[in-house]
């Protein structure tokens, strides 16, 4: 009996995540290509469409990591460079850390509930959600935050 309570408790913990995943999803593309590109939005353009040397010489002479740009360069040739395209990337990158912050809150707290309240927080929260739609490295740095502290936390264990 207790197993089938587990078993029910673990695939509506699931459910739930899921539901929070596509309401960051939703949340993400909404006017995603309405806004026009900022300034800093098309330098991310105009690194990422660089031969490789260059945007990493470029990237070594200023203060913005190569990862972000390379990832992004990788995109757009398969996805192209429209500024919906620009930023879904974006968008990918910030709903892996919605994930992130549910297993790290687990390991944290160790419940279901106060794991899937950091993912929706992590999902709705205004000023993640704004910068999960700017292309750039914003969504990829809160990602490794989290995948650095997970790593930790599991490390210290």
């Amino acid at each position: 009996m207790s197993s089938r309570i587990r078993f029910r408790s673990v695939g509506l913990s699931r459910v739930a995540l899921g539901t929070v995943l596509l309401l960051a999803f939703a949340l993400r593309l909404y006017r995603l290509p309405q806004q026009s590109l900022s300034y800093d939005e098309a330098v991310s353009s105009y690194l990422a469409h660089l031969p490789l040397r260059e945007m990493l010489a470029w990237t070594a002479a200023d203060v913005q990591p190569p990862l972000y740009y390379l990832l992004l360069q990788a995109w757009t040739a398969v996805a192209g460079a429209t500024e919906y395209s620009l930023r879904f990337i974006s968008v990918a990158l910030s709903l892996l850390a919605v994930t992130l912050a549910y297993r790290l809150a687990r390991g944290l707290a160790g419940t279901r509930g106060t794991a899937l309240a950091a993912a929706l927080v992590v999902a709705v929260h205004p000023w993640y959600v704004w910068h999960a739609q700017d292309a750039r490295m914003y969504s990829l740095l809160f990602l490794a935050g989290l995948a650095a502290t997970l790593a930790l936390l599991r490390w210290s264990q």
